[in-house]
C-alpha cells in the first residue's frame, strides 16, 4: 500500500484493524465509510 497514488473516483478497501495513513500533496476530500469505531493516530 506504501507509495500508492489514489485518483479521483479510486475505491479503497481495508480489512478490520488493518493500519495505513493518509497524505496528501495538493489537499483533497474524502468520503469514508466506517462500519466500526477507528482510532485515528496522529
Amino acid at each position: 500500500m506504501e507509495n500508492t497514488t489514489l485518483k479521483e473516483g479510486d475505491y479503497l478497501y481495508t480489512p478490520p484493524s488493518f493500519k495505513h495513513s493518509v497524505t496528501s500533496q495538493t489537499g483533497c476530500t474524502l468520503l469514508l465509510i466506517i462500519p466500526e469505531e477507528v482510532e485515528i493516530l496522529v
